[in-house]
Parts: structure tokens; sequence; C-alpha cells
């Protein structure tokens, strides 16, 4: 990577090189140590805030995010001085304005980062360092799962934690993530990157070891998890950078793999050869898709989504306040829920409907633009057929933000900062102009 430092005529002491820098250096500390690289990341964007070519107000992809940002901040005061909540006495209303921090500044973090992710060479750094950072991730995701080394571990008093913990029944690996859907989706995140990189390199031998076993190890990894939305990932990633000529061998393994689990998981298969498969195959696996996979959960996922948005349209305009959804859920069906499950009716339910819908159709909007870009435009030179980083650029956030409407692991630090810096680099890539046609 001959451009990962990024020293321009004036130097070092430059202030844009130093952003470029900083960057860089948050990026690739972000899956392992997300305080100190949200310390990089926030100098960074401070800077760029003074390169961006655009004024913050007068760009006009950040027109929705500021209509969106007032309605969120409006409803918190509504909240907190006029509304009065269901659970008025046990709900903290200065949470409302807590949450705000989940949001609006990642509106900024949206504008300030475009300037490191402008050009192509610019996400491909993104992406090589997304993935190079995620090496600690799978080296102690490995040692959790196969050599029971656990912890939590903590250093710097508690400032960076990595949530590493003996693998329980059902759930799988956690790596350094809280949870094991956590460390499923940065998996997701970084899969069609890695698949892209070991496509790119053509080369060098060694760098194509390097690459595929990276490559493997992610995808052995996500299956670690028992995550089905990252298993879904697996999938999907493979025809998204590839193209649809990898159907004519991924249908196949996708036929025989739906076989196996339907004789293993359905009753009309009960057989001996049922219980055969069953004694072979982990039963974290076939459970995962059986009805005793479900058996333990106090609610459904349908049920919890039905719930919160009876809730929302009791309470369109203003919702009910940052993080009082665990509380109202619980008092009123005796089960804690930390979220609704979805990203649309997360922030329905905490700050209206009107915010919701603004934020989700702008980046609906934002994916869409970008497919017909990159996947659709013959003429415009990110469509080449070779050009497997951007194809996988699109396909991580795509990925990331379909898994956000049947789980919710947004609020993972980590994980909202790639969201929103993977949204920049698509808000480049819709602005690129496509090249003339010869």
């Amino acid at each position: 990577m001959k451009k990962l430092l990024r020293f321009k005529s004036k130097g070092l002491l430059d202030f844009k090189n130093l952003g470029f820098i900083f960057f860089y250096i948050g990026t690739f500390l972000l899956p392992s140590a997300l305080f100190l690289a949200a310390i990089f990341i926030l100098i960074s964007c401070f800077i760029g805030s003074f390169y961006n070519s655009k004024n913050f107000f007068k760009d006009k992809w950040n027109i929705p995010l500021i209509i969106s940002g007032i309605l969120m901040i409006t409803s918190a005061i509504m909240h907190n001085y006029i509304l009065k909540s269901p659970v008025e006495n046990l709900w903290d209303k200065n949470l409302s304005y807590i949450g705000l921090f989940n949001w609006i500044p990642f509106f900024w973090l949206f504008w300030s980062s475009q300037i490191y992710l402008f050009s192509k060479s610019d996400r491909k750094i993104f992406c090589f360092l997304l993935i190079a950072g995620s090496l600690p991730v799978l080296i102690s995701g490995f040692a959790q799962y196969y050599f029971n080394i656990h912890g939590p571990f903590q250093t710097l008093y508690g400032l960076i934690i990595w949530y590493q913990r003996e693998v329980e029944n059902p759930s799988g690996l956690t790596s350094l993530f809280n949870n094991a859907n956590y460390a499923g989706s940065w998996l997701s995140i970084v899969l069609p990157l890695s698949i892209a990189s070991f496509l790119d390199i053509t080369k060098s031998h060694i760098k194509k070891g390097i690459s595929l076993l990276f490559l493997l190890s992610i995808g052995w990894s996500i299956l670690l998890t028992n995550s089905r939305s990252a298993w879904g990932s697996l999938l999907a990633s493979l025809p998204a950078v590839i193209g649809i000529n990898s159907f004519r061998w991924l249908l196949p393994i996708i036929t025989i793999l739906a076989l196996f689990l339907a004789i293993t998981v359905l009753p009309i298969f009960s057989s001996s050869f049922q219980e055969y498969l069953r004694e072979i195959i982990p039963n974290k696996l076939w459970m995962e898709f059986s009805q005793l996979g479900f058996e333990s959960m106090d609610v459904s996922r349908v049920g919890i989504w039905s719930d919160t948005l009876q809730n929302i349209l009791k309470n369109p305009l203003f919702g009910y306040g940052g993080s009082s959804f665990p509380i109202l859920y619980e008092y009123q069906s005796g089960f804690w829920k930390g979220h609704p499950h979805n990203f649309l009716l997360e922030i329905g339910f905490s700050y209206g409907l009107p915010a919701a819908m603004i934020i989700f159709i702008f980046i609906i909007f934002l994916i869409f633009l970008s497919f017909k870009k990159i996947f659709l435009i013959k003429n415009f030179n990110l469509a080449q057929e070779k050009d497997f980083y951007t194809k996988a650029f699109w396909a991580s956030i795509f990925i990331l933000f379909i898994t956000q409407q049947i789980d919710l692991h947004y609020f993972d630090g980590r994980i909202s900062i790639a969201f929103w810096l993977l949204l920049a680099g698509l808000k480049n890539i819709v602005n690129e102009k496509p090249l003339k046609s010869e």
C-alpha cells in the first residue's frame, strides 16, 4: 500500500496530512481499541471539517440529517419539559438527551470524514486497514473458542475492554465483542472487503496466500458465532463482490446445505437418518434453524416488532424518549429487551416516526444510487469488472444495513462508526462523475 501515508508537498506538518494519518490509525484500531480509535478519528474529522470543499449546512446531502437532527432534539426537549412518559417514575428523562449522541455526532462524522474517502485509492486503503485491524478479532476469537482463553480483559483503567468470555451454549464465538451477534456483525462488514482483497492480488503468491488465510479465517469465525444474520452475509457477500456468475457454483452449494438442514430439522424427515445427521452436524448449527432453538425465547422477534409498532403509532411524532424502550417494554410485557431489534423502529420509538423515516429513506436512497452507479452504469469507471473493492465497499454497508432490520448492533461504537464511514464513502461514489464513452 504505497499510498498508505499521504504526505503532500507541505510534508508531515501539513494538517491535512495529519488528518489522513490520524484517520488511518483510528481505522486500524477501530476493531480492537474503540476508545483510542474514536480519539484519532475525532481529531481527523475536526481537521477534515476545515478541508471539506462544502459547508456542512450547504451540502444537500446533509439536509435530511439536519432536519432529522432538529426533530430528535425537539423530541428530547418535549419529553423533558412537556410530554409525560408512561413510565415517568422509572425512566430518567436525561437519557433522551444522552441518546442523541448515538445519532447527531455521526451526522457530522458522515460529512467531515468524506475527505478521507474521496477517491477509489482512499477507499481501498480504508478497506485494507479495516481488514488488517481485524486480526486481533480473529486471534482472540479462535483463542476463546478452541483454547478457552477468555476474560473480559481490560487496560487503561477500563478505557479499553475486550469482552472475551467463556463460550456458552447456545452462544458462539464473541471475540472482543459483548456477544456473538455483535462479533458476527463486525465480521460481516469485513468479509466482502476480504473477498475483494483476495481477488485484487494477482502477482504476489505470498500476499495472495495471506489474503486467502484472512478470508478463510473470517468466514470460519462467522460460522462459529452461530449468528443467523452473519451466516446470511456469507451467502450474500460472494455474489455482491464477484457478480452473478458466482451463482453457478454457489447455488448448488446452497441447495445441498439447505437439503441437509431440512432433513435435520423438519419433523417430516424424522428417521434414523435424521438422528444420524444430528449426531455428525454440530448441535449449535442445526438447532439455530429448528423449533428447539427457539424454545427458550420468551417472545418472538415478530412479537417485539408488532408491540413496538403499536406503541409508535400511539405517539408517532415524538416517540417515547431515548433509552426508554427497555423500560417501557418490560413494564408492558414483563420481558426485558434492550432494543426493538430494528433500526427504523428504534429511532421511531425513541424520537418519533418523522425523524426515523427521514434517516431511513436517506440511507435507502444513498444505497440505491450507489448501486445504480456501481453495477448498472456501463461507462462509469467504477463499474469495471475487476473493481472488486468498490463493489465490496457497497456490499459491506448493504449487508450491514439489512442486518440492522432484523437485529440491532448499531449501538456498539465500532459498528456505528464503521456504518457512517461506509455511508460517507458511498456518498463520494455517488458524486463521482462517469467517464465519457469512448
